[in-house]
């Protein structure tokens, strides 16, 4: 709704996990609008940050950055907060790229990956509508997730079918019938 706190910006997966394990590798995400982005409310990325050489690389100078004197870039969630500190202008450079708005049309589809550092300028100007599909891996199995912290398959698959609220994170809201 306009005028509602919506700023945030974060990655959807625990970075150091990933990097060491490949956990959430393995999810497509994204949005579907049914009404128009503006430029002043949007979703915004960092083009190209999904790279995972260049994830490590930006992590491991996060670790050294002398503003982290807590060492706050690191985190036990699921998902990774950006403060304001973790993109300056000597990352801007480093990285040659920026936030980026990525502005969508009523029907639009925007699809990226979870490591991939986005998020959503704010506060609202307009209301916004939207449908936020997670799409991840099932493996060899048939019946494990990538991520499964989200749930098994069977538990996925039954709340879709019954209607039900997914008992787990909102990694699971859909799955890709892909093994891995």
């Amino acid at each position: 709704m306009p005028d509602e706190k919506t700023f945030f910006r974060h990655i959807d997966v625990k970075i150091w996990d990933l990097l060491q394990t490949g956990r959430g590798a393995n999810i497509l995400q994204g949005s579907v609008s049914f009404k128009d982005d503006n430029l002043e409310y949007c979703t915004e990325i960092l083009p190209g940050m999904h790279d995972l050489s260049k994830l490590r690389s930006w992590w491991e100078d996060l670790a050294q950055d002398a503003t982290n004197t807590d060492n706050r870039n690191h985190t036990d969630g699921f998902v990774q907060g950006i403060q304001p500190w973790m993109w300056a202008a000597d990352y801007v450079r480093k990285y040659n790229t920026d936030w980026e708005k990525e502005v969508c049309a009523a029907g639009d589809l925007r699809l990226s990956l979870p490591m991939i550092p986005h998020g959503s300028i704010g506060p609202a100007t307009a209301i916004r509508q939207a449908i936020l599909p997670w799409f991840v891996a099932v493996k060899a199995d048939g019946t494990t997730l990538d991520t499964p912290e989200s749930g098994s398959w069977e538990e996925i698959s039954a709340a879709h079918r019954d209607i039900v609220a997914i008992p787990a994170l909102p990694q699971a809201i859909a799955v890709l019938f892909t093994a891995v």
